[in-house]
């Protein structure tokens, strides 16, 4: 694996891993939420519960000042003490409005109301009617504790208190309820946020191990092979090259050492090739010098044999000379003689004269022989430059 993938599935570890958390995370808070939009729409019906019973209480509370306004008026005649009454007529219908409205969605209270509202306007006819009764001058009074003691209105208020007390049980069974999926909702949700918490923490931990161990592989399998590269390239430049540096990483850094290790052996094939070379030409020079010898020996011999011929026939021409004087003195009875002697020194004198021309190549060759000489030392001396070089 190359280094830039190495270095790419690092990174590429490291965003999995934050997307695996991430992922995580969202779930998680998306259950959070839910949770908490499920606990708030609790806790809303729970306040529409409390607000029914409010209103409940609002209502029996309107009709107990009603019935406070219609007691104090029938016990003083007097109009002030009807204000408790005329308040309550005024809002106690508007609370039932607000009932009706936070009941909408229970067909048992909406019945309910209808029965309640009923009762309320029977309730409040009877109390004007006694009011009524008491406004007249001429015995109102008792004509309305006539209607009071009747029991009408007292039956009514039982009546309508029972009906508020079914519409309490009931919206009290909603309350508690309600309360407990309220209870189980914030329950539900803070044991999500606990696990939330906890998975990202441990997540994040774990991540963070993760990619740490992941970068500490990844950069090992990085840095060592380059250490081992800077080791053995300084051992190289000490002088040992025929180190080796065994590399067998699949990197670039893999690559690079193992072409400094072909590099080592075609180093040391050259090498084995220049010693053989040299060696080659150390016994060729040898084999030179050797034949060189020899032949100037030769040349010197076959020098010394030409002097011997030029003196014997130094000799010869002195003794035909001598002949020849005498063949002189003897007379034309030995002309033939003299001619044979004229002959002879002709076929002498050209001898010479090849003799003569023998010497002079006997000495150019005895010449090429002392340059060839000079040039093997020449090569010799390359040889062993040559030699150091190797050793080098």
């Amino acid at each position: 694996m190359s280094i830039g993938k190495k270095i790419g599935l690092g990174f590429g570890l490291v965003w999995l891993t934050l997307f695996a958390i991430g992922g995580f995370s969202f779930h998680s808070t998306s259950r959070l939420l839910e949770a908490n939009r499920a606990n708030l729409e609790t806790n809303r019906w729970v306040v529409h519960t409390y607000e029914a019973l409010a209103d409940l209480e609002r209502v029996i509370s309107l009709m107990k000042d009603a019935e406070t306004g219609q007691r104090g008026y029938l016990l003083t005649g007097e109009d002030a003490y009807l204000l408790p009454y005329t308040e309550a007529r005024e809002k106690v219908f508007q609370a039932l409005d607000h009932l009706r409205e936070l009941t909408k969605d229970n067909a048992n209270q909406q019945r309910r109301i209808k029965e309640l509202e009923r009762k309320i306007r029977d309730k409040l006819q009877e109390l004007q009617e006694t009011i009524a009764l008491r406004g007249k001058k001429d015995k109102g009074f008792e004509a309305a504790m006539r209607v009071v003691k009747e029991g009408r209105g007292r039956k009514i208020m039982v009546e309508a208190r029972k009906i508020v007390q079914e519409m309490k049980d009931e919206e009290a069974d909603l309350l508690t309820r309600r309360n407990a999926a309220a209870e189980a909702s914030a329950s539900a949700a803070e044991s999500n946020a606990r696990t939330t918490m906890g998975v990202v923490g441990v997540g994040t931990l774990l991540a963070f191990l993760f990619v740490a161990l992941a970068g500490f592989f990844i950069v090992r399998s990085i840095i060592t092979p380059v250490h081992r590269l800077l080791r053995g390239t300084e051992i190289i430049g000490r002088g040992k090259l025929d180190h080796l540096l065994n590399i067998e990483s699949k990197d670039e850094i893999g690559e690079l050492a193992r072409a400094f290790d072909r590099m080592t052996e075609k180093r040391q094939q050259a090498a084995e090739t220049i010693r053989e070379t040299v060696s080659q030409l150390t016994s060729a020079s040898a084999e030179i010098l050797a034949s060189t010898t020899q032949q100037s020996a030769g040349a010197q011999e076959q020098a010394a044999a030409v002097s011997q011929t030029v003196t014997t026939v130094d000799q010869v021409t002195q003794t035909s000379e001598q002949s020849s004087l005498r063949a002189r003195s003897v007379g034309e009875a030995v002309g033939r003689t003299q001619d044979i002697g004229t002959s002879g020194r002709r076929t002498v004198d050209e001898s010479i004269a090849a003799l003569g021309a023998v010497k002079e190549q006997v000495e150019a060759t005895a010449e090429n022989i002392l340059a060839l000489a000079e040039q093997a030392q020449a090569i010799g001396a390359i040889i062993a430059t040559v030699n150091d070089i190797a050793e080098q």
